[in-house]
């Protein structure tokens, strides 16, 4: 099942500002990827969305929160 999100926040180590760049975005995808249940995943975090396919609902958003990812 694939959802989309807003991003309010991103924890980041790179970026000291709360606007982020593209590699943010692509760091923030490549480590949903690495979570168990996540078959795919796609950050744009200067649109502010995440959208996000895998496992149950519960378990993307339990991805999303372990990666620094707050979204509504």
């Amino acid at each position: 099942m694939e959802y989309m999100y807003s991003v309010t926040y991103l924890k980041c180590q790179s970026c000291a500002a709360k606007n982020h760049c593209g590699a943010c975005s692509a760091e923030a995808a490549e480590a949903l990827l690495r979570c168990g249940d996540v078959e795919a995943a796609e950050v744009d975090l200067q649109q502010k969305r995440v959208r996000i396919s895998g496992g149950n609902e519960e378990t993307l958003l339990d991805a999303l929160e372990a990666v620094g990812i707050l979204a509504g």
